[in-house]
């Protein structure tokens, strides 16, 4: 109907849209095989809180399920500079003391959901 399009999906139907018309002039709908997958799936669920943010020596992740979660902490290179796990909905204060001042992510995992936070240690 579009023509050639960008589309954005978490997996299900409900969660997939069109971004973009990327050939409006075709009169062939897009060819999934000729785009790639990018990035993560997308999760609109919030499985926990970071505060505070600015952080300094530490951070509280403060999970909104009970559901146990993996956390992975990213530098703004990419590389994981701390991991570990909350479980039982227990609020978690992480030390940062070992990481320079910067811009950090934090990953949460739990099942198929999984949040991304972006922090700063000063």
């Amino acid at each position: 109907m579009h023509g050639n399009e960008l589309w954005i999906s978490d997996g299900t139907e409900e969660g997939t849209m069109m971004t973009a018309d990327i050939w409006p002039r075709s009169n062939e709908p897009s060819d999934p095989g000729a785009f790639a997958e990018i990035g993560e799936p997308i999760s609109e669920t919030s499985l926990f809180q970071l505060y505070p943010n600015p952080a300094h020596s530490s951070i509280i992740l403060e999970p909104v399920t009970t559901t146990e979660i993996h956390y992975r902490i990213l530098d703004i290179s990419g590389r994981e500079v701390m991991n570990g796990s909350v479980r039982d909905g227990s609020k978690t204060q992480l030390d940062l003391s070992s990481l320079r001042s910067g811009l950090y992510l934090i990953r949460g995992e739990a099942g198929h959901a999984s949040q991304t936070v972006k922090f700063t240690v000063e």
